[in-house]
């Protein structure tokens, strides 16, 4: 996994990065279902490592992308054979689930060692580089770019060039911080819990939203200690007052040992664990369940929480409720945002309400922005709310009155 590459890539002479990602993976999904498509990920998985001259380079990065790593100095010439020869392979092979069969493309974006820049560290950077021309070759059609610095993209890899000096330099000064957004009981109008949410304070004093840069942050080393940061913000202003508190969890995260062992500490030492929720983000990207339960299996015995984020935006699977054993399902802003006025969302939150009320699974209701969608939700029996109509992020300092 992601782990496992950035500790084999400094060790890797010139190395040359592969980046690899399935087209149209969220269609596959949609239309066969995510038991498919969790099929379709660890065959890819086994299919490429089968290759000759892939073996156990391989590692998967996140979601539907694997990375493989070979030692260079290569040639233009052999990493567009590769490349070419990478796509070949897959899109030839007979993806055979049951009686159906699948037929998969992907898209490579390669970087190697003649490209770094000595603004950020090389292993960081070679990934961003492999990911820049993964997105140039998306955009224009192409099964495989080799990043060149004269690609079209300058100004937005100085843009996450710059970025991830800013993270690197605002986890060093500890100047990663949380706002805090009220979640209210929609039957008593109180608020009992805040989402974590969190921010970084420029060197100048802003605050800026993890929009700017969050994703530079998945792309490198950094992103675990973003998330350590994140829990341990949360955890010491709770440990002050006896709210519930929920702290965003990729999945990711869960497969990061460094992660999890850190909040399994944090579990074992705050008198606040026992309000602590943990919403798991990106679960569409679950393909080992039993990590995963694992995972929620140990927090429940400190007797914190576990929600489902983003639940019925895209494809979403009830089995995720069955299987991951949840206390908390988050409706999709998407489905919330007009659902006074759209009902095509209405019934479609209306059929989630009744499969978690058989479970005995709570709700609760994202962008709630105005009083005529606060009083649908609350009509159709939603458990709690969360939007701007109910009240905008605070600051630790203002959660503390």
């Amino acid at each position: 996994n992601r782990n496992k590459f950035f500790i084999d890539l400094p060790l890797t002479n010139d190395p040359v990065v592969f980046l690899v990602n399935i087209d149209s993976f969220k269609e596959i999904n949609d239309f066969y279902g995510e038991t498919v498509g969790d099929f379709i990920l660890v065959e890819l998985a086994s299919f490429l490592a089968s290759l000759p001259g892939v073996g156990d380079s391989i590692y998967r990065m996140q979601a539907d992308e694997y990375a493989i790593l070979k030692p260079g100095p290569m040639k233009r010439e052999e990493i567009a054979s590769f490349a070419t020869y990478l796509c070949d392979k897959v899109g030839n092979h007979r993806f055979v689930y049951r009686d159906y069969e699948v037929m998969l493309n992907i898209t490579v974006g390669v970087a190697d060692s003649s490209t770094r820049d000595a603004v950020v560290d090389i292993w960081d950077d070679l990934l961003l580089r492999a990911d820049m021309a993964l997105k140039v070759a998306k955009k224009r059609h192409h099964t495989y770019m080799i990043y060149d610095p004269s690609m079209q993209v300058k100004e937005e890899f100085e843009n996450n060039l710059i970025w991830m000096s800013k993270l690197r330099s605002a986890l060093q000064e500890s100047r990663i911080i949380c706002h805090y957004q009220p979640i209210v009981n929609l039957t008593t109008g109180k608020i009992e819990k805040f989402e974590s949410l969190v921010r970084m304070i420029d060197d100048d004093g802003q605050i800026i939203s993890p929009y700017a840069f969050l994703e530079v942050a998945k792309r490198s080393r950094l992103y675990p200690q973003l998330t350590q940061a994140v829990v341990n913000h949360a955890f010491t202003l709770f440990e002050k007052h006896r709210y519930h508190f929920s702290i965003n969890l990729s999945v990711e995260d869960l497969f990061t040992p460094q992660i999890v062992e850190f909040i399994m500490e944090k579990m074992r030492r705050s008198p606040a664990a026992p309000r602590a929720i943990f919403e798991i983000v990106e679960s569409e990207g679950i393909v080992n369940y039993e990590v995963v339960s694992d995972f929620i299996t140990n927090i429940k015995r400190f007797g914190a929480q576990v929600a489902i984020d983003d639940f019925g935006s895209g494809y979403s699977n009830f089995d995720h409720l069955l299987r991951l054993k949840v206390d908390y399902i988050k409706l999709d802003g998407s489905l919330i945002r007009h659902i006074d006025t759209d009902d095509h969302s209405r019934i479609i939150v209306e059929t989630i309400l009744t499969f978690a009320q058989k479970l005995g699974i709570a709700t609760v209701a994202e962008f709630v922005h105005n009083e005529a969608v606060l009083q649908k939700v609350k009509a159709l029996g939603v458990t709690y709310g969360q939007g701007y109509h109910l009240g905008k992020p605070m600051s630790a300092q203002e959660v503390q009155g």
